[in-house]
C-alpha cells in the first residue's frame, strides 16, 4: 500500500459547527484523507456525512470498518 497523508478530527455532539468550518476550508484537490469522528448515542442515525458535504468541496461518506479512500473526507 502506498502511503498517503492523513488528517484525523474528533468531537463530542456539540461540535458540528467547528467540524463543518475545517470542512468548508478544505481545497477541492486536497492530496490525501480526513477522518472525521463524532462522540453519538448508540442508537443514533447519523446525518454527519450528509452535512459535512454541503459544508464543503470534498463529498463525504460514511465508512464503517472500510478504509478510507484515496482522497475523500470520511465521517
Amino acid at each position: 500500500m502506498e502511503p498517503r497523508d492523513v488528517v484525523v478530527v474528533g468531537g463530542s455532539a456539540g461540535s458540528l459547527v467547528p467540524l463543518r468550518e475545517i470542512v468548508a476550508a478544505l481545497p477541492p484537490d486536497l492530496p490525501g484523507s480526513v477522518l472525521v469522528t463524532m462522540h453519538m448515542p448508540q442508537q443514533a442515525r447519523s446525518e454527519l456525512p450528509w452535512l459535512l458535504s454541503r459544508s464543503g468541496p470534498l463529498p463525504a461518506v460514511y465508512l464503517p470498518g472500510r478504509p478510507p479512500p484515496p482522497v475523500n473526507l470520511a465521517a
